[in-house]
């Protein structure tokens, strides 16, 4: 009877084991990364994108660029996960962007960078208002801010 007990012990020892290593693999694979940018930096981003295209918009136009205009323009995104950058640039991909491969910054090694192109952006202010408003809302939706464009230098 002893070593039944025994193997019954040894028995119910590994299962509750198993069960915990189970239950830490669920809880280590469901929890999220902290999030990288909130609503409130997100708005903010945007407004100050917007204002700053309407800075750029003047110095384009000291160039000829006017509101017949497209340029194609490079973007910048930064965010605190290489996969958060890698789930944006699927999304950009998929809507006709070219994104360049996700790197490290160079600058702070805890930051993970995107960018790449897009095709002819017009450039008068509400068709730029609304591609900037469009960019900062697919970096929100994974978690990275918009750090802003610039035209493609020919």
């Amino acid at each position: 009877m002893k070593k039944h007990s025994a193997q019954t012990e040894t028995f119910t020892m590994r299962g509750a084991v198993v069960y915990l290593i189970l239950l830490l693999t669920v809880c280590a694979c469901s929890r999220e990364s902290p999030q990288f940018i909130n609503e409130a930096e997100h708005d903010s981003t945007l407004k100050q994108i917007n204002r700053l295209n309407s800075t750029m918009l003047r110095e384009l136009n000291k160039y000829g660029t006017n509101s017949n205009s497209a340029l194609s323009l490079n973007f910048y995104f930064v965010t605190d996960d290489s996969l958060k950058a890698q789930h944006l640039a699927d999304e950009l991909s998929k809507m006709n962007y070219h994104a360049n491969a996700v790197h490290s910054s160079p600058k702070d090694h805890s930051l993970w960078v995107l960018t790449g192109n897009s095709a002819g952006v017009s450039m008068d202010s509400a068709s730029l208002n609304s591609w900037t408003s469009s960019m900062c809302e697919a970096g929100f939706r994974n978690d990275c801010e918009f750090e802003g464009w610039n035209p493609v230098s020919e």
